[in-house]
């Protein structure tokens, strides 16, 4: 238990259980000017409550709170400011934090999945993190990351946060999964959202974007930005004012279901992955047309192997004249698998099998062979490069090795129906 008052110190190292409390965040306050880590969550269950911690300089390398692999660290009703990082976490699980106020620190909160290899090689995921209350300000690089290092960021839920007055990018999520926003607020910020896939290539079934949930929770201002899978991301009640979406191809939509948009709001990029749902409307994409131009509802890119199935319906009617139109599209879609050659094999690859880089760890299905201990073989879920000249082994025990790299499906095969009518007039319906 500390007192009221202001208490310099150098550093400090809480060990299992143990936890500094002061009597409120503005009545004990801990100041300490070193370029360091001041603050180390040296055993699980170890935190701060009802205080201030202040690194007064912003020095180069000063940390305010550091805890590398341990479990349940609890930070309650507590300021962290001036830091060059307020809270960083090397791995993880379980953290709890509740009024937790992250201000004027060159990096805020940095969550990341990280086994620490430089260091003390005892980090690890970062998984099940709770954040109740609280708020990110005037931080100028980060504001909150959370993040894929080496090892996974998984089960993240943040609720009632204020993300405010940030310069940088205020919440960077790179490569984690099953992310929850929830009554949330940005304002200020330059950048709200800074959303990516992580850039291991050989651990892409871990570090791709999916699912992520921001839900009854309000944007002023600043941009959103999306690259990667983007697997399962909605934006649910949400309202946008001033806020510019940019969409460097994300793999998968963005859904903004029940959400609203001022006449200020602007979306640059893949325009069509931006889409716009209502529970009260289910599966309706209002659009405006003109004469032999489209507006695209809703499209997707098959990967390799994949088939799909659409059904649609579409209604149509003229602005300047009472002309109408209904269709009813129903199609399928398939996309071949990929080749790859092959020489030198043990045996003749068998289709259903699971084939293996060695060099790129890249894996894929066997869907067709053609060919003996040469040939070609075509691939489906595939995950990774195959890179050409590296040894190769399938689930059955045979191997071989590349001969290319992988030759992706040029075209997507489609079989259709159109029903409908359209009265006298000019009014078009289009489809893709």
């Amino acid at each position: 238990m500390l007192p009221y008052g202001n208490h310099p110190f150098t550093q400090i190292s809480l060990p299992q259980d143990v936890r500094l409390v002061g009597h409120a965040r503005g009545g004990t306050t801990l100041r300490s000017e070193q370029a360091q880590a001041v603050i180390t969550i040296a055993g699980d269950g170890a935190g701060l409550e009802d205080m201030t911690l202040d690194g007064v300089n912003l020095n180069v390398g000063s940390i305010g709170v550091l805890g590398v692999g341990r479990d349940r660290v609890f930070l309650s009703n507590v300021i962290i400011k001036r830091f060059a990082q307020g809270l960083l976490m090397r791995g993880g699980e379980q953290p709890s934090f509740r009024q937790l106020y992250v201000e004027n620190c060159t990096k805020g909160v940095d969550l990341r999945g990280d086994r620490d290899a430089l260091f003390t090689a005892t980090g690890g995921p970062l998984l099940d993190a709770i954040w109740d209350g609280g708020r990110v300000a005037s931080c100028t690089t980060e504001g909150l990351r959370l993040s894929f290092e080496d090892d996974p960021v998984t089960r993240v839920t943040i609720r009632g946060v204020r993300f405010e007055t940030n310069t940088g990018s205020t919440c960077i999520i790179n490569g984690a999964r099953v992310t929850t926003f929830e009554a949330c607020r940005w304002t200020g910020n330059t950048a709200n959202f800074v959303v990516t896939d992580d850039n291991d290539l050989s651990r892409i079934e871990e570090n791709t974007i999916q699912q992520m949930l921001v839900w009854n929770s309000s944007f002023v201002g600043g941009s959103l930005s999306f690259n990667g899978d983007c697997e399962d991301i909605r934006f649910d009640g949400c309202d946008f004012s001033d806020v510019d979406w940019v969409l460097s191809v994300p793999r998968f939509p963005i859904l903004l279901l029940d959400s609203t948009e001022d006449s200020l709001t602007t979306a640059t990029g893949a325009l069509d992955r931006l889409m716009r749902d209502s529970s009260f409307k289910r599966g309706e994409f209002p659009g405006v047309t003109t004469d032999a131009t489209f507006t695209t509802a809703w499209q997707t890119e098959l990967d390799p192997g994949d088939v799909l199935r659409v059904n649609a319906r579409i209604l149509g009617r003229q602005r300047n004249g009472e002309a109408f139109a209904s269709y009813q599209v129903r199609a399928i879609y398939n996309r071949p698998g990929s080749t790859l050659s092959y020489v030198s094999a043990s045996a003749t690859p068998v289709a259903g099998t699971v084939v293996t880089g060695a060099t790129s760890t890249a894996e894929g299905r066997v869907v067709a062979v053609s060919g003996t201990t040469s040939g070609t073989i075509t691939l489906r879920s595939i995950t990774g490069a195959f890179t050409n000249g590296e040894a190769l082994s399938f689930s059955d025990g045979k191997s071989a090795t590349s001969s290319s790299t992988l030759t992706p499906a040029g075209r997507v095969r489609s079989s259709s129906a159109l029903t409908g009518s359209r009265s006298a007039g000019r009014c078009r319906s289009d489809r893709r």
